[in-house]
């Protein structure tokens, strides 16, 4: 309660907007906060003409953290070529 996510009112306890954006776990509940769900796109090529594929995060962004970093992850190429015949390989840690 000391940092104000949950408030006691008239009726008893409260989760202010801020904790149902953090701890929700569907943002589609709540009729404010629905637009503020995250959405993560992938484009083909460098630019953003063509889409590859989209994904949408209605979790709170706390509870859904892991996922979503889980999710983009996934999407990081395992190798890279660059234009001098080099490869970079990402290393999980």
């Amino acid at each position: 309660m000391s940092e104000q996510l949950i408030v006691k009112d008239n009726s008893g306890y409260a989760i202010t907007k801020l904790g149902a954006l953090l701890f929700a776990k569907n943002l589609n509940d709540f009729d404010d906060l629905y637009r503020k769900a995250v959405r993560v796109i992938v484009y083909k090529g460098k630019g953003k003409i063509e889409t590859e594929r989209e994904q949408s995060f209605t979790k709170g962004y706390c509870v859904g953290f892991e996922s979503m970093m889980d999710w983009i992850n996934g999407q990081l190429p395992a190798n890279e070529v660059c234009r001098y015949n080099c490869v970079f390989q990402w290393i999980e840690k």
